[in-house]
Parts: C-alpha cells; structure tokens; sequence
C-alpha cells in the first residue's frame, strides 16, 4: 500500500519538478544569501554566496532535468507540464546565476 501511494506520487510530481525545483531552488539561495547579507554583511564573503549560488543551481537544475526526462513518456497536458517545468527551470537558473554574480561586482555592504 505504502509503495502504491509512493508510486502515484511521482507519477503526479514528475512534470511538475522542474517548477518546483526551480521555486524551491531559488527561495533556497534567495533567503540564505539575503539572510546571510542583512544578519551581517561582513560574513557574506563571494565565496560563501558563490556557493550557496551553486547550491540553488544544482536543486533548479535537478527539478529541470527531471521534467525534461519526463517529456519521454508523457502527453498532452502532462508533456506540456514537462516542457514549462523545464523551461522555467532553465530561466530560474539564469536569474539565480545572475544574482550569485552580482556578489562579485557589488560591495559587500553596499547601500
């Protein structure tokens, strides 16, 4: 029973990660890195926020890679679910690698 309900989850999930991986991912970086620069500006070194940055792409990247596979085997609205999970996994990913960047050409504590 336990393994049927697993089963019909990922089953709905699948085209809708690359949404969700992309949301999640961006929250992820969005509110450590902001949390990190309003607590203390000082402690939120490019390295720190170039990581977090990764971390964020990686979570975008891996929902996005999961709706791109999902394409394979699904149709109408699910393979269209599929396609937009990707894609906006895809522009999740530049805003976020945008933002990670903007910590190398700003100052720290700027503002």
């Amino acid at each position: 029973m336990k393994r049927e309900i697993v089963e019909r989850a990922k089953y709905l999930l699948v085209p809708w990660s690359g949404m969700l991986g992309a949301g999640i991912g961006w929250v992820f970086a969005h509110q450590l890195g902001s949390d990190f620069v309003q607590n203390n500006c000082r402690a939120a070194n490019p390295v720190l926020m170039l990581l977090i940055g990764l971390i964020g792409i990686a979570i975008i990247a891996f929902g996005g890679l999961v709706s791109w596979r999902a394409r394979e085997r699904e149709d109408g609205a699910r393979l269209f679910l599929a396609y937009v999970g990707a894609l906006m996994a895809a522009l999740f990913a530049v805003a976020l690698f945008m933002q990670t960047s903007a910590t190398f050409f700003l100052p720290r504590c700027f503002g």
